[in-house]
């Protein structure tokens, strides 16, 4: 807008009500400090980043492209890139904090609220439909401009959002607490928070009702993952992103697809081969040194893989790294985790921590838990590298996130210890009771001593029990000590209690 065109003082009937009174000051106060840029270089759609940044730019813009476009005007493509900023796909790969994936529509069974909020939309749009029409009606046809509309497009705008921004809060206001967290669930996009809701609500009947939802709600979820994966190439490529993102909380699609990968692997001297792969199961070696050798010879990698291990058994180390190396050329991961071992150990060859720590990469890269915790550990200890809390969590995340319990545990440790990051005893807590309900001793050790100290989670010296029970059962002998002290403090029906939930996660485990 030019600086020489002078701001002129609007008669007393040009602005009939507060409202436009606002809007003229408004507009009069843009004009004179140049806020509104006419060469402007604008989108014709609402993008995230252009409401949020300059809102009086927008509404400017989409003015000058004559209309303002509504959702259902937009295309797929655009729509995808307004949801998500990105061409990316609907669903993203998961690891810990990362957490999983977001889905494209959250359903829910709100539909009386949503009538309620979809009548008040159009009861307001009314209202500012009329604010801005009678404010239209003052304007003389010389001062039109499209600066000063959209000055008085702005206020019934703002009121509209105002209003039902309050209405949502209202709906959610009214919802007792156990509704609101469920709500809370289904309006973010992951899946993994619904597990671990189930989860930690498994064993109270008061939540039946919302248990039962909260599972149809995972199980359509996991079903749609299921539905994408059912058109992807049956490779370990694919099943290793599927481990990475669902193997939590979909483990059921994850097994299922792996079945389709074994299927389609071709075999060499497949009789040869499963008899190898058989007896090195079983740990008979010595048999599967001579059941291997066929179909190594003929380019099988597992084979291979599994005459490298059974060389280093038998104490051949030159057989041992031929093989090993025969199978890490393939690019099998088990070769790759098998071979950073080797030179983690100095086994056959010279120690090589930077070596190992390559190896381990190269596996974990490909999605093998084991590979991605030792990965871990590496940068954890700082061998063969710089010390790195930040890499090492993010490598114990992706193996966590595939139920390796040992990176559990080791996760749940660093948030209690506020290893690069705060203290976040939800997290150590939630991590600790995975690896604990896995059979981890440490994790059962440490998930009773964060009980019984109560520092970073509410103090539970029932739980407390409970888990040193269990930690000292599996031979810690530390857990017993704590376990008896623990004991002189708590009351007789309260040990019952305890004893019953230590039975059931005996037999849960048998």
């Amino acid at each position: 807008m030019s600086d020489n065109i002078p701001s002129k003082p609007a008669p007393e009937n040009e602005y009939p009500n507060d409202a436009h009174k606002i809007a003229g000051d408004l507009d009069a106060h843009l004009e004179e400090k140049n806020h509104i840029d006419d060469t402007y270089d604008f989108d014709p759609y609402i993008t995230a980043s252009a409401t949020i940044s300059d809102p009086f730019s927008t509404i400017k813009s989409n003015l000058h492209a004559g209309k303002i476009l509504q959702k259902s005007e937009l295309t797929p493509a655009h729509t995808e890139k307004e949801r998500y900023g990105t061409d990316s796909e609907q669903y993203s790969s998961n690891y810990d904090d990362i957490d999983e994936v977001p889905l494209d529509k959250i359903q829910n069974d709100d539909s009386d609220n949503k009538d309620q909020i979809i009548q008040s939309i159009i009861n307001v749009t009314f209202l500012g439909g009329s604010i801005v029409s009678d404010g239209l009606k003052q304007v003389p046809s010389d001062h039109f401009s499209f600066e000063g509309l959209a000055m008085r497009l702005t206020i019934p705008l703002v009121l509209i959002s105002v209003f039902l921004v309050g209405c949502v809060d209202i709906v959610r206001h009214d919802m007792d607490p156990e509704t609101r967290e469920v709500q809370s669930l289904f309006d973010q996009q992951r899946i993994d928070p619904l597990t671990r809701y189930l989860e930690k609500h498994a064993n109270n009947p008061a939540q039946a009702d919302h248990l039962a939802r909260v599972r149809t709600e995972r199980d359509r979820r996991c079903d749609e993952i299921a539905g994408r994966y059912a058109t992807k190439s049956a490779n370990e490529a694919n099943l290793n992103k599927l481990k990475r993102g669902y193997a939590y909380s979909c483990s059921p699609v994850v097994e299922e697809f792996a079945t389709r990968v074994a299927e389609a692997q071709p075999r060499i001297g497949t009789k040869a081969a499963e008899n190898c792969y058989l007896l090195f199961s079983i740990k008979n070696y010595r048999e599967a040194q001579a059941a291997c050798e066929p179909p190594a010879q003929q380019g099988d990698a597992r084979s291979q893989y599994n005459l490298g291990v059974v060389s280093s058994t038998v104490n051949d180390p030159d057989a041992a790294l031929k093989w090993t190396k025969l199978a890490v050329a393939q690019g099998l991961p088990e070769a790759q985790l098998h071979l950073g071992r080797m030179y983690q150990k100095g086994q056959d060859v010279s120690r090589d921590d930077r070596e190992a720590l390559r190896w381990f990469r190269q596996a974990g890269e490909q999605g093998l838990a084991e590979a991605q915790y030792h990965a871990g550990l590496n940068y954890y200890r700082g061998e063969g590298t710089e010390r790195d809390y930040d890499k090492a969590r993010q490598w114990f995340a992706r193996a966590a996130q595939q139920g390796y319990a040992a990176a559990q545990t080791q996760l749940g440790k660093m948030y209690a210890l506020g290893k690069d990051a705060e203290v976040d005893g939800e997290r150590a807590e939630n991590w600790l009771k995975r690896a604990a309900d896995q059979g981890a001793t440490d994790a059962q050790y440490r998930l009773g001593i964060l009980y019984t100290e109560g520092t970073i989670v509410p103090k539970n010296e029932t739980q407390a029990y409970v888990w040193l029970s269990v930690a000292a059962l599996a031979g810690d002998r530390e857990a017993e000590e704590q376990r008896k002290r623990l004991a002189q403090a708590l009351d007789p029906a309260r040990i019952e209690l305890a004893q019953q939930q230590i039975r059931r996660i005996l037999e849960q485990r048998h």
